[in-house]
């Protein structure tokens, strides 16, 4: 179901975004230490520590999310590896371990997120998670030639170790120069809103940009010992990522919308399977129902006898007043076998007849019940009669 999917990718747009500015923010202060490190060879512990908090506070986040989504539990496994991995740069910083060791996790949170990206029920998550995937293999790479080069198993240059991180921001900032002078043509003729465009580009190409120049003065240090350039690199990366992260926290909704309509538009224009138009026939039928909620009834044998109290609580009940589909229509009938309303009779047909599932839980919907809202007694009953295709 389109609709279903656009809540979903919305619901993974916010919670993607609301990932990345943190962690724009707490990369951008480690960037900075760095600074600290070279000039006055402060610890490496402290921004380690820092990301170690910044995985730990995901693990939390991802766990109130896996009691919706079972494929959660995937996010949660790939979140604590990638919390052991640091935590493991720990002893090899002190040389307890090995280095190359300590990137076991890191490797397998790799194959992890192949599976979630088979999982996931959003197209946009889909699209996050095979980037994601994409940039942890050439980290996962870079990692094992670093190990390599540090434990003096290979002799190469630093530059050359850092290879696959190269070719990554190379068709970074390919791709997002292209899309941008696209989107420039569509301005001119068309005078499209350019703001959330403009915003992702600045966003991947600049970071690409500043950490290239990073990369190029951190590998200029090792080799040279040249703390002036190293110093630089880490200043201008730094304050680019702490600039894309609060120009992200300024247009946060705009994104939001911005970043759905596009994947709406993907469901769009994807091939739906044929229609099915479905016969639906009317009977009358004595079926009491008993309001829990706002939302959900249950059939009772017999009318239910209300006292005062009762009434009372029902009267607080039946707040929701309006259909929560089409917001114009009174609320009056319940969905059958799951028992959820909140939404008018029309709509109720309208789901029934295209084949549609249960606006709250996803089940499939057999019949409708018009009710009154008086005593909650029903006035018709409407199901499927045959299908035609």
């Amino acid at each position: 179901m389109a609709s279903a999917q656009t809540d979903e990718n919305i619901e993974w747009i916010k919670i993607s975004l609301k990932f990345a500015i943190p962690s724009l923010i707490v990369y951008s202060f480690c960037s900075y230490y760095l600074i600290l490190w070279a000039k006055f060879n402060y610890p490496l512990v402290v921004p380690l520590g820092l990301i170690l908090l910044l995985k730990l506070s995901n693990i939390s986040i991802s766990l109130i999310k896996a009691r919706k989504y079972k494929f959660e539990w995937l996010i949660v496994t790939d979140t604590i590896l990638k919390a052991l991995f640091i935590a493991l740069l720990f002893p090899a910083y002190f040389h307890y371990i090995r280095v190359i060791f300590a990137g076991i996790p890191l490797y397998a949170s790799n194959i992890l997120l192949t599976l979630i990206t088979y999982k996931n029920p959003s197209n946009y998550a889909v699209c996050i998670h095979v980037f994601k995937t994409i940039i942890q293999w050439s980290y996962s790479v870079t990692f094992i030639c670093i190990s390599l080069r540090y434990e003096e198993t290979i002799d190469w240059p630093w530059l050359y170790l850092f290879w696959p991180l190269w070719l990554i921001i190379a068709l970074s900032c390919i791709s997002v120069f292209f899309y941008i002078v696209l989107i420039l043509a569509l301005w001119i003729r068309e005078r499209i809103n350019i703001l959330c465009p403009l915003w992702l580009f600045l966003n991947i190409f600049g970071i690409s940009l500043t950490f290239g120049i990073f990369l190029a003065n951190f590998c200029t240090f090792l080799n040279y010992e040249d703390k002036t350039a190293f110093i630089q690199g880490c200043a201008i990366f730094a304050s680019y990522l702490l600039i894309s992260a609060l120009a992200s926290l300024a247009i946060y909704k705009h994104a939001v919308q911005w970043i759905a309509r596009i994947f709406s538009s993907l469901i769009e224009q994807a091939p739906q399977p044929p229609t099915i138009k479905k016969h639906l026939r009317n009977f009358h039928k004595s079926i009491f129902l008993s309001k829990i909620s706002s939302t959900f009834y249950r059939t009772v044998n017999q009318k239910p006898q209300l006292q005062e109290e009762e009434k009372e609580k029902h009267s607080s009940v039946n707040s929701v007043k309006d259909c929560l589909i089409c917001y114009t229509n009174e609320c009056d009938s319940v969905l059958i076998p799951c028992g959820h309303g909140g939404i008018c009779y029309d709509c109720s047909i309208k789901l029934l007849e295209s084949g549609k599932d249960c606006h709250i839980c996803r089940k499939s919907i057999e019949k409708v019940l018009k009710i009154n809202n008086k005593d909650n007694a029903v006035i018709v009953t409407t199901e499927v009669e045959n299908e035609v295709s």
